[in-house]
């Protein structure tokens, strides 16, 4: 990732499975390359991981895809809520379907409400 930073490129890489074990290394990398990354996790705790990485990188995710096929808008809703409140302190955050980012077989309703939800929720005041 050093070397496509060096070349100006953003790395965005993703981060399948849980890696909470690794949270420490990647938020001393995301320090020291403040600005420079977007990482997305699967299966971690993005808050925890925010209350690591500050504002030294952009998470993205993890809202699960599953949630989109399975759930209700306003479980959808609640989700996305959720996660723009734990990220409001300093940004960084873009929302997404998670690892399979929007499946297919997602409901028009889910999408639409994890749309709605960004913009009614994802204002900096």
């Amino acid at each position: 990732m050093e070397g496509l930073i060096e070349k100006g490129t953003i790395p965005c890489p993703f981060f399948e499975g849980g890696y909470k074990d690794c949270l420490e290394y990647l938020a001393e990398f995301a320090k020291k390359h403040k600005g420079k990354l977007v990482y997305m996790f699967d299966r971690t705790n993005i808050a925890k991981a925010k209350e690591m990485m500050g504002d030294y990188v952009c998470i993205r995710g993890n809202d699960p895809g599953s949630l989109l096929v399975t759930g209700t808008p306003k479980q959808v809703e609640e989700y996305v809520k959720k996660s723009i409140e734990d990220f409001k302190e300093g940004g960084g955050f873009l929302v997404d379907g998670g690892a399979s980012e929007i499946p297919n077989m997602a409901k028009h309703e889910n999408v639409q409400a994890m749309t709605d939800a960004v913009h009614k929720y994802g204002w900096y005041r």
